[in-house]
């Protein structure tokens, strides 16, 4: 991969004019226009917010390893402790960053910075074993996204 700055007067201070070019849309050339999207749609680093009572706890992304909805309530799993929300898992997924987090069942979405493997499961489903020992279920119908990340 070449990387190559060229300054254009034309254009606006405030405007960056990324091309990719390549013999052929594959691929490599796909993920590096995803990263590009998604770097340029969210904040260097997201927050999410969990209260307790009293108490509101700010959970920085990458600490987060998992997010799990229970009846009417979102888990978030950190590295360190598991918080609780009353937040959609879909507007917590838009908070986030987009390129870490995959969504892998109907209630379930994982940090895959976090992801240790992947094992076989019963009727097509795979198990996603994760850093800190939590394992979570892949359904089939998601299982596409999972690849996709892992380049399978």
């Amino acid at each position: 991969m070449k990387i190559r700055f060229e300054s254009e007067s034309s254009i606006d201070t405030d405007v960056i004019e990324v091309t990719v070019r390549a013999n052929e849309y594959d691929q490599k050339v796909h993920a590096v226009m995803d990263y590009l999207n998604d770097f340029s749609s969210h904040t260097p680093q997201a927050v999410l917010t969990a209260s307790d009572g009293d108490r509101i706890t700010v959970i920085h992304d990458a600490e987060v390893v998992a997010l799990e909805v229970q009846g009417e309530v979102l888990m978030i799993v950190t590295t360190t402790a598991t918080y609780t929300s009353r937040q959609r898992l879909y507007k917590v997924l838009a908070q986030l960053n987009h390129a870490k987090f995959v969504q892998i069942s109907r209630g379930v979405a994982i940090n895959m910075d976090y992801l240790a493997s992947l094992e076989s499961g019963f009727s097509g489903n795979m198990t996603a074993i994760m850093t800190t020992g939590v394992k979570e279920n892949v359904s089939r119908k998601y299982l596409g996204a999972v690849k996709e990340y892992l380049g399978l």
